[in-house]
Protein backbone atom coordinates (compact mmCIF):
# COMPACT_ATOMS: atom_id res chain seq x y z
CA UNK A 1 0.00 0.00 0.00
CA UNK A 2 2.81 2.43 0.92
CA UNK A 3 4.60 1.74 -2.36
CA UNK A 4 1.38 2.41 -4.29
CA UNK A 5 0.84 5.69 -2.44
CA UNK A 6 4.47 6.70 -3.03
CA UNK A 7 4.09 6.07 -6.77
CA UNK A 8 0.88 8.12 -6.88
CA UNK A 9 2.55 11.00 -5.03
CA UNK A 10 5.51 10.90 -7.45
CA UNK A 11 3.10 11.01 -10.40
CA UNK A 12 1.20 13.95 -8.92
CA UNK A 13 4.40 15.89 -8.27
CA UNK A 14 5.44 15.29 -11.87
CA UNK A 15 2.28 16.98 -13.18
CA UNK A 16 2.23 20.60 -14.26
CA UNK A 17 0.38 23.13 -12.11
CA UNK A 18 -2.84 23.05 -14.18
CA UNK A 19 -2.99 19.25 -14.07
CA UNK A 20 -2.36 19.28 -10.29
CA UNK A 21 -5.23 21.75 -9.80
CA UNK A 22 -7.54 19.66 -11.99
CA UNK A 23 -6.65 16.52 -10.01
CA UNK A 24 -7.27 18.38 -6.76
CA UNK A 25 -10.74 19.42 -7.95
CA UNK A 26 -11.55 15.82 -8.89
CA UNK A 27 -10.38 14.58 -5.49
CA UNK A 28 -12.35 17.27 -3.65
CA UNK A 29 -15.46 16.33 -5.65
CA UNK A 30 -14.96 12.66 -4.70
CA UNK A 31 -14.57 13.62 -1.06
CA UNK A 32 -17.81 15.63 -1.14
CA UNK A 33 -19.60 12.65 -2.69
CA UNK A 34 -18.28 10.32 0.02
CA UNK A 35 -19.32 12.73 2.76
CA UNK A 36 -22.79 12.94 1.25
CA UNK A 37 -23.08 9.13 1.42
CA UNK A 38 -22.18 9.14 5.12
CA UNK A 39 -25.24 9.52 7.31
CA UNK A 40 -24.16 11.50 10.34
CA UNK A 41 -26.87 12.80 12.65
CA UNK A 42 -27.60 16.50 12.64
CA UNK A 43 -26.68 18.55 15.69
CA UNK A 44 -30.31 18.47 16.80
CA UNK A 45 -30.54 14.68 16.36
CA UNK A 46 -27.32 14.17 18.32
CA UNK A 47 -28.52 16.44 21.15
CA UNK A 48 -31.79 14.52 21.34
CA UNK A 49 -29.95 11.19 21.29
CA UNK A 50 -27.73 12.18 24.22
CA UNK A 51 -30.39 14.11 26.14
CA UNK A 52 -28.95 17.58 25.61
CA UNK A 53 -31.08 20.66 25.40
CA UNK A 54 -29.89 23.54 23.20
CA UNK A 55 -27.11 25.39 25.03
CA UNK A 56 -26.10 22.38 27.13
CA UNK A 57 -22.79 20.62 26.58
CA UNK A 58 -23.50 17.22 28.06
CA UNK A 59 -26.19 14.71 28.99
CA UNK A 60 -28.99 15.93 31.25
CA UNK A 61 -28.04 16.10 34.90
CA UNK A 62 -24.36 16.77 34.19
CA UNK A 63 -22.66 20.10 34.61
CA UNK A 64 -22.02 21.87 31.29
CA UNK A 65 -18.48 21.28 30.09
CA UNK A 66 -16.17 24.23 29.68
CA UNK A 67 -14.44 24.35 26.32
CA UNK A 68 -10.81 25.40 26.52
CA UNK A 69 -9.44 27.27 23.53
CA UNK A 70 -5.70 27.36 22.94
CA UNK A 71 -3.93 30.12 21.05
CA UNK A 72 -0.25 30.63 20.25
CA UNK A 73 1.16 34.02 21.18
CA UNK A 74 4.32 35.63 19.89
CA UNK A 75 6.36 37.15 22.72
CA UNK A 76 9.00 39.84 22.31
CA UNK A 77 10.83 42.13 24.72
CA UNK A 78 10.64 45.85 24.00
CA UNK A 79 14.17 47.29 24.07
CA UNK A 80 12.89 50.73 25.06
CA UNK A 81 10.67 49.79 28.02
CA UNK A 82 12.00 46.33 28.92
CA UNK A 83 8.41 45.06 28.96
CA UNK A 84 7.37 41.76 27.42
CA UNK A 85 4.94 42.27 24.55
CA UNK A 86 2.69 39.47 23.35
CA UNK A 87 0.18 39.08 20.55
CA UNK A 88 -1.76 36.30 18.86
CA UNK A 89 -1.07 36.38 15.11
CA UNK A 90 -4.22 37.01 13.10
CA UNK A 91 -6.44 37.65 16.15
CA UNK A 92 -7.45 41.34 16.01
CA UNK A 93 -7.02 43.06 19.36
CA UNK A 94 -5.25 40.12 21.04
CA UNK A 95 -2.14 41.94 22.22
CA UNK A 96 -0.86 43.14 25.57
CA UNK A 97 2.28 43.59 27.66
CA UNK A 98 3.66 42.72 31.08
CA UNK A 99 6.69 43.35 33.28
CA UNK A 100 7.24 39.58 33.68
CA UNK A 101 6.41 36.58 31.53
CA UNK A 102 3.86 35.47 34.13
CA UNK A 103 2.18 38.88 34.08
CA UNK A 104 2.17 38.85 30.27
CA UNK A 105 0.58 35.38 30.26
CA UNK A 106 -2.15 36.48 32.68
CA UNK A 107 -2.79 39.63 30.63
CA UNK A 108 -3.02 37.60 27.40
CA UNK A 109 -5.53 35.22 29.02
CA UNK A 110 -7.61 38.19 30.17
CA UNK A 111 -7.61 40.06 26.85
CA UNK A 112 -8.41 36.89 24.85
CA UNK A 113 -11.25 35.99 27.22
CA UNK A 114 -12.67 39.51 26.86
CA UNK A 115 -12.43 39.35 23.07
CA UNK A 116 -14.12 35.92 23.02
CA UNK A 117 -17.13 37.37 24.86
CA UNK A 118 -18.04 38.99 21.52
CA UNK A 119 -17.92 35.58 19.82
CA UNK A 120 -15.33 33.39 18.18
CA UNK A 121 -13.24 35.56 15.84
CA UNK A 122 -12.29 34.67 12.31
CA UNK A 123 -8.51 34.46 12.55
CA UNK A 124 -6.73 36.29 9.75
CA UNK A 125 -3.54 34.21 10.05
CA UNK A 126 -2.25 31.02 11.65
CA UNK A 127 0.98 30.77 13.62
CA UNK A 128 3.17 28.35 11.71
CA UNK A 129 6.51 28.53 13.50
CA UNK A 130 9.82 30.29 13.58
CA UNK A 131 12.85 30.03 11.35
CA UNK A 132 16.47 30.91 11.86
CA UNK A 133 17.93 32.72 8.85
CA UNK A 134 21.66 33.19 8.39
CA UNK A 135 22.91 35.93 6.07
CA UNK A 136 26.52 36.42 5.00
Amino acid sequence: METRISKIVEQILGLNKAAQEELLQVLQGSLKEERAKTSLPSVHEARAQYGCAPGENGPKGEEPRTVTKTYTAVVERCPDTGLYVGYVPGFPGAHTQGATLDELHANLEEVIALLLEDGEPELHADFVGIQTVSVK
